[in-house]
């Protein structure tokens, strides 16, 4: 595939000639697949458009161009370099970083002074306990990590009831809820389905399962604002404003 020509002026861009629709199509159509991942810009256009403002569309299609992040390139993205902040050695550090993976799903732990923590809870999962800070930017509703990634295209849209698996837990690590694909005694359980855009759940899940494809699982650090709020739930097992840690796997989709 040849370069894109820039089909828009920055005048254009800014008009309302140019929806979100167009430069979603656009980028769709242009971009290399890491460069559409990298800002969850893949999936049902529709889906698409509705977890962007036009100004995050056209600070794509601009980084887009500058990178040369085209279709059919060898792109690659850059690599970001984490900022870790360091407790004091009088600090409590909170043992609050938990990833979930399946029995045939490899995921090495890095070891600390003893030995790396790790609890099995159910049907093959672990528990992945990690040092690390939990903390939400201000106005951020909730951040999503991919920890397995699905098959890239089959993704729910509004009104699909979707079947997941998941745990639920607070902060420090303390589960609440969970509804994973065995019980300890190695029976199956039956999965978790919701319809999208019923309410039926927390805001955080409705708006992070529209961005993930059949097989995938995420990790959702939630704000209490798209969680359970200034009420708690689970007759007092989820606190008043409690930050959420939730990992989701998306297992089907019931059309």
């Amino acid at each position: 595939m040849s370069e894109p020509c820039p089909p828009y002026t920055a005048e254009q861009l800014l008009s309302d000639a140019v929806t979100k629709k167009d430069l979603a199509s656009f980028l769709q159509n242009s971009a290399a697949e890491k460069f559409l991942a990298a800002r969850k810009l893949l999936g049902n256009l529709k889906n698409v458009c509705k977890v962007h403002t036009k100004e995050q569309f056209i600070e794509h299609y601009n980084t887009m161009f500058q990178r040369k992040a085209f279709k059919n390139t060898k792109y690659e993205e850059p690599v970001k370099q984490a900022s870790v902040q360091r407790p004091s050695s009088s600090a409590s550090t909170k043992e609050n970083n938990y990833s979930i993976n399946s029995a045939t799903t490899v995921n090495k732990t890095r070891k600390t002074g003893t030995d790396a923590n790790a609890n099995e809870i159910n049907g093959g999962y672990l528990v992945l306990q990690k040092i690390n800070n939990y903390e939400l930017r201000d106005g951020e509703m909730y951040r999503k990590t991919v920890l397995e990634k699905g098959n890239g295209h089959d993704f729910p849209m509004v009104g699909d009831v979707v079947v997941c698996h998941y745990v639920s837990k607070l902060q420090d690590g303390t589960i609440f809820d969970s509804r994973l694909r065995k019980t300890k005694k190695g029976k199956k359980c039956h999965p978790f389905k919701f319809k999208i855009g019923e309410n039926k759940v927390i805001r955080a899940w409705e708006e992070a399962v529209l961005d993930m494809s059949i097989g995938e699982k995420a990790e959702l650090l939630i704000n209490p604002d798209w969680g359970y709020g200034k009420k708690g739930a689970f007759e007092g097992k989820v606190p008043p404003d409690a930050v959420l840690v939730c990992e989701l796997e998306l297992s089907g989709i019931d059309r």
